[in-house]
């Protein structure tokens, strides 16, 4: 039985709190439940929060939170990460809403938080903005993706669906083709942080309400290879890397297969190693470097 089940949040550093909030709240449209002086929560739905804000010299991502599943007992997960050699920590009241978790450091460049729970108290979808339904996945550059990838997929149960070449792993931990991506780099940080849509019109709707609100689109809408959704981009906060996405393959791993669809090119569609020069369907030439559009870049830039 899988250990996670979900991705519950993101923690983002950010040099300009307001500005930062500016773009979650007022053009994606999510809440802001809860504010100090140095941090901020904000809830796209049920959640107490899927993205937190934090006052940081450097931009950058600080934690990610996921979700562990009925009957896992923290106190039997921690010791088996701790026997994989992994820094792990139990936590209580260590952030809002979330009453438990276990704190995975030093992993890769990156932290992993491990919760059973987290409150139910969100404000409803806002109405506003591109109002997402949720936080689908997020994309992290690492020094050590054997090492987290090792961790994902013997310590939490997570599945491989897909590979770019030999440097970009996709994973699921349920049934969306992918949760993470895990790229292999010389230098730790996030690569892009990705929201799922309702539908096709959605997509559209949100296009027009960032070009209302003179936020350029990078690339897209397109459909991708490995996953299949149709996805644009575009700079968030921080220049942060946001992909809108929907129509993600359905992964089944009991079959090792996602579910057949006439846009894909193999029946069965299975992992495989994809090109990196084959990232879209439909031939969409890509305008900027995505490899290099990470939020903050090497940390000597």
């Amino acid at each position: 039985m899988p250990r996670v089940f979900r991705l519950a949040y993101v923690d983002l550093a950010t040099p300009s709190l307001d500005d930062a909030r500016a773009y979650y709240d007022g053009v994606l449209g999510a809440t802001t439940v809860q504010q100090t002086g140095d941090a901020a929560y904000l809830s796209l739905g049920l959640d107490h929060h899927n993205i937190a804000l934090r006052k940081g010299d450097r931009p950058g991502l600080t934690a990610i939170g996921l979700q562990v599943g009925p009957g896992v007992e923290l106190p039997d997960l921690q010791r088996r990460i701790a026997e994989m050699g992994l820094r792990v920590e139990s936590k209580s009241d260590a952030r809002p809403g979330v009453p438990r978790l276990l704190e995975v450091t030093d992993l890769g460049g990156h932290t992993f938080q491990l919760l059973p729970e987290i409150a139910a108290a969100g404000p409803g979808f806002s109405g506003r903005g591109v109002d997402p339904v949720r936080v689908g996945h997020v994309a992290i550059l690492t020094t050590d993706a054997s090492a987290v990838l090792g961790f994902l997929t013997n310590g939490l149960g997570f599945s491989t669906t897909d590979w770019f070449e030999d440097f970009v792993t996709f994973v699921t931990c349920n049934r969306d083709h992918h949760v993470l991506n895990v790229i292999q780099a010389p230098f730790a940080t996030l690569h892009h942080l990705a929201f799922q849509l309702e539908g096709r019109d959605h997509q559209f709707r949100a296009a027009d309400h960032l070009a209302r609100e003179k936020v350029p689109t990078l690339w897209g809408p397109s459909r991708h290879t490995a996953g299949h959704n149709v996805a644009s981009y575009h700079h968030g906060a921080d220049s942060a890397v946001i992909e809108l996405y929907n129509d993600m393959d359905v992964f089944i791993p009991e079959m090792g297969m996602c579910e057949p669809r006439p846009w894909h090119g193999d029946l069965p569609q299975r992992p495989k190693h994809w090109p990196i020069t084959e990232m879209t369907r439909w031939e969409t030439r890509y305008e900027f470097d995505f490899v290099t559009a990470a939020l903050g870049g090497p940390p000597e830039l």
